[in-house]
């Protein structure tokens, strides 16, 4: 399929099997899926139409439901043409007394349409799928049954005719749902062999970037979702999403998230803008009803800067020499509020150090002492300091899956990279939240300050108003982010850039932040904040707060 923002004719040279126009609704790109993959189905299925029937033999009968005695007189003659075996119901009530009184097992598979007096086609699949939550149910379906369509994906509904449909669909539909029975039962134990052969699961590179990440589903509708992407100055935004469930619905709304994600990302790069259109989209989407606990992060390799927002997935490890942390940060799933209640947290990564986020499938796995994965992940994490990055993923995972003797109970997903060593150019300083460490973070500070670029028309006056500044943010980060404890720590990054010319410092602590853009004007005139705010807004040229983040920017023209 071409989707196009220009009128494209097909041709018999052409590689597409249709071309839509855009705008193209979910609807229309819908019907021409159905369209193109009916069309392969009938060009590379065997015609059995013409075969005895004796050779193709079938276990169990077609439960057919039809309201309208035309339609339900030419299905059933196709059905029998195709050497089917077929019990005629006029109404779901009929079907459902036909399938208790007859059995269960008498049944191949069970069609039927949706809209239908006494009991409609969602309600025969519900009381159906209730006895046998296995048997193959196809339903037809009209433009008019989108919410039924949505209530009949919760029941696990293998396929959908829309109508009008012929006969070679129909019998297309049929034989691929019946040859698949047995092949659904051999692939589930297959999938517990493998399982139980594999002592440990493999990281596996994303393509071109230093991420490392493993993914086994639960099912084959597995909901957990890891993108990443690479932005033109060198950053790399990434996603960890849970989509709620495990069922063929959940299959649905992981495809429509990431077409979701997939046109966002493109627009936004900012993660609490990015958050706000994901869970507005979801809301908006065909499975509003489908929540999705989600955790967004920006990673710059170059400088050391990781942001992170999180919308319910479990709190990430961070792990080197210096420091051993759970990223403690909370928030709700996307699609559940109008506005989600996230928490951001942005850190100053050291050379070697290490960060690892996993979905809660991975940290809520129990050992036979029923001790949880994430008491345990922080320690095992941070001693395999020594080990390839890549190796270290893989033998958490692998752990995790011994702890996992019964078998997951949930989707894993993890997902670790390492922080490469900084640009030389910048100056880096990680100091304890104490009075007398800023005051030697000043007179570093200085001493950098006085390799200025040449381009640089920097003043004494702007000296001194740099050197005020980070004494402000510094004394803001150690008394209000870190609250006073002596035990944190306080992260400060300055650099030059050339053009435009401009000297940009970063103050992190281990707070959250606070919504600077709306900070109302302290009532106390002697207190901290009070002070330094004010002063920082008047002498930078920009001040931002995001996640425990202090961005000031000194500028000049150029």
């Amino acid at each position: 399929l071409l989707v196009s923002g220009s009128l494209v004719e097909p041709s018999l040279e052409s590689p597409f099997d249709e071309v839509l126009a855009k705008p193209v609704s979910i609807r229309e790109l819908g019907h021409a899926l159905r369209r193109v993959l009916d069309a392969r189905l009938r060009s590379s299925r065997v015609d059995v139409s013409t075969a005895p029937a004796r050779e193709r033999s079938r276990t169990g009968d077609i439960l057919l439901a039809e309201d309208s005695p035309v339609t339900l007189s030419l299905l059933r003659s196709w059905l029998v043409k195709a050497g089917y075996r077929v019990r005629e119901a006029r109404d779901g009530q009929e079907a459902w007394e036909l399938f208790t009184v007859q059995g269960a097992a008498s049944f191949a598979a069970v069609l039927s349409d949706i809209v239908m007096p006494r009991m409609d086609g969602i309600r025969l699949v519900e009381r159906i799928r209730e006895v046998n939550p296995d048997i193959p149910v196809v339903l037809f379906s009209s433009s008019e049954d989108l919410q039924a369509m949505k209530s009949a994906l919760h029941l696990q509904v293998n396929a959908f005719l829309a109508k009008p449909f012929d006969s070679e669909a129909l019998i297309a539909c049929v034989e691929g749902l019946l040859s698949g029975v047995n092949v659904r039962h051999r692939s589930a134990e297959t999938a517990q062999a493998v399982r139980m052969a594999q002592r440990a699961l493999v990281a596996v590179p994303e393509k071109d970037l230093p991420l490392y990440s493993v993914h086994q589903s639960l099912t084959d509708a597995g909901g957990d979702v890891f993108r990443c992407f690479k932005q033109p100055d060198g950053s790399i935004l990434f996603i960890l999403a849970d989509v709620a469930g495990h069922a063929v619905i959940s299959s649905y709304a992981v495809a429509a998230f990431l077409g979701l994600l997939s046109s966002l990302v493109s627009q936004y790069t900012d993660l609490s803008t990015l958050t706000l259109r994901l869970n507005r989209g979801i809301q908006d989407g065909p499975f509003s009803e489908v929540p999705v606990c989600a955790l967004l992060g920006h990673w710059t390799p170059r400088t050391g800067r990781l942001h992170v927002l999180n919308a319910g997935l479990p709190h990430g490890l961070c792990g080197g020499l210096l420091r051993r942390l759970r990223i403690a940060i909370n928030g709700t799933p996307l699609g559940v509020f109008d506005e989600p209640m996230v928490e951001e947290k942005v850190l100053m990564l050291e050379a070697g150090e290490r960060v690892l986020f996993a979905s809660d499938g991975f940290f809520d796995i129990r050992g036979r002492e029923g001790e949880l994965m994430e008491e345990m992940a922080l320690n095992l994490w941070s001693e395999m300091g020594d080990v390839p990055i890549q190796q270290a993923v893989s033998i958490l995972a692998g752990i995790a899956q011994e702890l996992a003797e019964e078998g997951l109970e949930d989707d894993l997903l993890a997902v670790g990279f390492e922080q490469p060593t900084p640009d030389t150019g910048a100056l880096r300083l990680d100091i304890p939240s104490e009075a007398t460490a800023i005051d030697e973070v000043i007179l570093r500070m200085a001493e950098y300050l006085g390799e200025v670029p040449r381009s640089i028309p920097l003043t004494h006056s702007r000296r001194f108003e740099i050197l005020t500044a980070a004494r402000e943010a510094l004394t803001n980060a150690m008394i209000h982010g870190n609250q006073g404890r002596p035990d944190s720590r306080i992260s400060l990054h300055a650099r030059w850039e050339a053009y435009p010319p401009a000297f940009i410092l970063k103050v992190v602590d281990e707070g959250l932040g606070f919504d600077l853009k709306n900070l109302a004007p302290p009532t106390d005139p002697l207190s901290e904040r009070g002070r330094g705010i004010p002063y920082l807004r008047h002498s930078a040229s920009k001040v931002d707060m995001v996640g425990g983040e202090l961005s000031i920017t000194f500028s000049w023209e150029a």
